[in-house]
């Protein structure tokens, strides 16, 4: 059996250990977070949910920084299982294989950026305004709730929620709140000074509905 044949079915640490180029990795293991989710490409599996059971081992560099006590920045059990709730909320999939996929894809970003955990909200938010952004196409609202889950990528169940969301947004409403999380992300993943909170807060203020703004 060759090496890397046997380091595939290692543990694990002797796995972290024998492809770290610089010393051991970081681990953080998550195992049986089992979550009803709507997925599947056959029709049978739509409007219906099936348990799907996680079991996510993540292997990272350890930070070169100070830790400074401060648990925004690591990488911890809440962010795999929030980069797995996003990852479902973001739209309907057919397969597991694109889940796990972007389910990686969130947990290395926020892995490698202390600031993935603002990162992963506003993907979150633009993919909310991409399904409003679709309801508000011409006749989009007439047509029946399984054809627009279909084109939104949602269950049927929440078709209604999104209908009355995007009642509340014009075209430049919804126009404005893609600019306003594209500054957004530019600023989190640029590192400039503000604070992620901040940064979050300020956004969220400018994605409210034209009806809902705060008084200046």
């Amino acid at each position: 059996m060759s090496h890397e044949i046997r380091l595939a079915f290692e543990h694990p640490a002797a796995r972290a250990s024998a492809t770290a180029p610089d010393g051991p990795l970081d681990r953080i293991s998550v195992r049986d977070h089992v979550v009803d989710v709507e997925i599947g490409a056959f029709q049978a599996e739509r409007g219906t949910t099936q348990r799907i059971c996680f079991n996510i081992v993540v292997e990272v560099r350890p930070m070169a920084d100070t830790l400074d006590d401060d648990v925004d920045r690591i990488l911890s059990y809440d962010r795999v299982t929030e980069a797995i709730s996003a990852s479902l909320a973001e739209e309907r999939l057919n397969l597991l294989e694109t889940l796990a996929e972007r389910i990686a894809e969130r947990i290395l970003q926020q892995a490698s950026n202390p600031r993935g955990e603002a990162i992963m909200i506003v993907a979150v938010l633009n993919a909310y305004f991409d399904k409003l952004w679709t309801l508000q196409k011409p006749g989009a609202l007439r047509k029946n709730k399984y054809d627009l889950a279909g084109e939104i990528g949602v269950s049927p169940y929440f078709v209604e929620e999104y209908k009355h969301a995007a009642q509340r947004y014009t075209r430049a409403a919804i126009a404005d709140a893609y600019s306003a999380l594209l500054a957004a992300d530019y600023e989190l993943k640029g590192g400039a000074p503000r604070d992620a909170h901040l940064v979050l807060t300020l956004l969220l203020r400018r994605l409210l509905p034209p009806a809902a703004q705060p008084a200046a």
